[in-house]
């Protein structure tokens, strides 16, 4: 297709060239010039400095026309320049022999036509109209080729406002300032205090984003205000189990405006052993979503936390924002 138009645009410039070599207002500048290196006279040099400027006019005319491709043009703007240094060379050449020429270089202008010419000649407009037409195809097959895109569910325009961030960098932000820990569980011994403490660097765990893990009495800490998901595990290790055997497994919370605690998740379970006075162990897992004010402890009971695994993984305790 590119060379097809690159035929179609040289036809065209070819009639748009007779035509005005017809009317004199073109001239041939083809003609042989001689090395300078063969000159050694000053009459035989300056014969020669119309010829190249003749022919940087021609050139200078033809890279302004509409009817070559970009190619064509950056190969007449090269030949031009190489003009220009031959000009410089013929120039001073002709002072070394002729000190008393004050002729100077040719320098690069703007072409302008040295006549107005209001006539439009039929074959010329010809020339024009065919190009338009073969533009205007060139149009329409370019819109042929547009695959129709199905509309979005929903079209209503987003703003965007300032730096976009690579998925990278959101990512790394969000692992970085987002309020979450998760912790995992301590090998102590518990004595008559039902409330877990936690180890909140070993291993996995981990606390970010302003969540602070309070060593005094076991909480988890949230400095932001928002919704928070809550989740915790628990595994007992019941070595004589009977029908009575139960456990209590809770979640609860405490603020600095209310002197209660409040509770947000429990379990309660009793008569799961099958068949009695066998070991079992069993897990307890809560976990949901709860609404938390900047400065609220968030806490974990067992009924029985001697009786928990030793096994960091099969107890913890966490939180995140959403």
């Amino acid at each position: 297709m590119a060379r097809n138009e690159e035929k179609q645009q040289g036809r065209l410039n070819r009639l748009w060239l007779q035509k005005e070599r017809q009317e004199g207002r073109l001239k041939d500048v083809h003609e042989r010039r001689p090395k300078l290196s063969s000159l050694n006279s000053a009459s035989s040099v300056k014969k020669w400095i119309p010829s190249i400027n003749n022919e940087i006019e021609y050139l200078l005319q033809q890279s302004q026309l509409t009817h070559y491709p970009e190619r064509k043009i950056e190969e007449f703007q090269l030949r031009i320049e190489a003009l220009q240094k031959e000009h410089k060379s013929f120039i001073a050449k002709l002072r070394s022999l002729d000190p008393s020429c004050k002729q100077k270089p040719w320098t690069l202008r703007a072409y302008t036509k040295r006549r107005a010419d209001t006539r439009t000649s039929p074959s010329t407009a010809l020339g024009f109209e065919a190009y338009q037409i073969l533009n205007l195809r060139e149009k329409v097959k370019d819109m042929e080729k547009v695959e129709p895109q199905e509309a979005a569910e929903f079209s209503a325009p987003l703003k965007q406002t300032g730096y976009l961030k690579s998925g990278l960098e959101l990512k790394e932000e969000d692992e970085s300032s987002r309020p979450a820990a998760h912790v995992l569980g301590r090998i102590q011994n518990y004595g008559s205090e039902k409330t877990l403490r936690w180890e909140p660097k070993t291993g996995q765990a981990f606390t970010s984003g302003g969540v602070v893990y309070r060593f005094q009495d076991g909480s988890l800490q949230v400095n932001e205000t928002g919704f928070f998901q809550i989740y915790s595990r628990v595994e007992f290790i019941f070595r004589k189990c009977s029908p009575t055997t139960s456990f209590e497994h809770l979640v609860f919370k405490k603020q600095a405006k209310k002197p209660s605690p409040t509770t947000l998740m429990v379990a309660r379970r009793v008569g799961f052993c099958h068949p009695p006075e066998q070991p079992l162990t069993i897990e307890s897992y809560l976990g949901s979503a709860h609404h938390l004010e900047q400065g609220d402890r968030v806490f974990v009971n067992v009924s029985q936390p001697n009786i928990l695994s030793h096994s960091h993984y099969g107890n913890f305790f966490g939180l995140y924002k959403i």
